[in-house]
């Protein structure tokens, strides 16, 4: 008797290559919010205007994110949620906002608060400050003592003018493998360290906060007990540095989002360059003057220019 043997189709088999499909052919698709098109974002610094018009002529308001970047943007979210909750509970250090999930109470510029016996969630300051919007993970308080005096005064602009006067640090949490920790410590990228030099300068201009100490908190997502701190101490020339960085970023993100003709696109190039971002898809293209030509096109075909008024459509 000949048996016939047919290859089998294991569960395990059939889910692996869905998985794997997945992850080198899914883009998830959905809609920017125009308010963060028409700000710049602390977040997407270091600016480039030319990544930024290509972006827009070719997608418009969608944006999408790959496999990858649902989970890596996922993990992120979560982690930044986890430790602003755990070390809120500690109470003495975090300042900022806080958020009654029970009855929608908001405190604003104080430590840890309570509200519905139940401690509440901890909600990062906003920066917004001429056109320049942001939230700062975390501001730790260097004095809890002092910072506890400020924080049980009852009137919320008596404890936004004290609040002047006390001395914080700024985190930014970002994660990372346990492998790279150590170096991402020691050599962040210039565009995490901007970002929070910006964060330090802002808060400076908005709330009149004097903040010397930046930190970037390297978490390990395989193994979050034991992250790596880049520290950096802030000088009058840093900020300075940062602030002319800030204006040139806020003109060019305007002249992008004014631009109508090819000359003007043209310009972005001739008034700013290549941006140093090692991933810019555009700055590190072969032609850079051709993909922006290209785009250009593709704007002005879907009627997309000036992009502007394209953006407020949505709002």
């Amino acid at each position: 008797m000949n048996l016939i043997i047919r290859p089998q189709t294991t569960a395990g088999a059939a889910f692996l290559q869905h998985y794997r499909y997945a992850f080198s052919n899914v883009q998830n698709w959905d809609r920017n919010d125009p308010h963060r098109v028409l700000s710049l974002r602390c977040s997407g610094l270091p600016f480039c205007s030319l990544d930024f018009f290509v972006n827009l002529a070719y997608n418009g308001m969608s944006r999408h994110l790959d496999f990858s970047g649902l989970f890596y943007t996922s993990v992120g979210t979560a982690v930044h949620t986890v430790m602003q909750r755990a070390l809120a509970l500690e109470g003495d250090r975090l300042w900022g906002n806080w958020l009654c999930k029970k009855c929608g109470n908001i405190e604003k510029y104080s430590l840890q608060r309570e509200c519905c016996n139940t401690p509440m969630h901890y909600e990062e300051l906003d920066i917004d400050y001429k056109g320049i919007k942001g939230h700062v993970d975390t501001l730790f308080a260097m004095d809890p003592e002092k910072a506890r005096k400020v924080s049980n005064v009852k009137s919320e602009k008596k404890r936004m003018k004290l609040m002047k006067k006390l001395q914080f640090a700024i985190v930014d949490y970002k994660t990372t493998s346990l492998i790279a920790r150590n170096k991402k410590s020691k050599s962040p990228g210039w565009n995490y360290i901007e970002q929070i030099m910006a964060y330090a300068y802002l808060l400076g201009k908005q709330y009149e906060l004097k903040i010397k100490t930046v930190m970037l908190c390297f978490i390990p997502r395989d193994n979050p007990k034991d992250p790596a701190l880049y520290i950096k101490n802030m000088d009058e020339e840093d900020f300075k540095i940062i602030g002319r960085k800030l204006k040139t970023y806020k003109r060019a993100h305007k002249q992008v989002l004014l631009a109508k003709t090819w000359t003007d696109v043209k310009a972005l190039i001739d008034d700013y360059g290549m941006c140093q971002d090692t991933y810019c898809k555009v700055c590190k293209s072969a032609n850079p003057r051709n993909v922006l030509k290209a785009a250009y096109k593709k704007a002005k075909e879907m009627k997309r220019l000036p992009l502007r008024p394209y953006v407020e459509t949505f709002l």
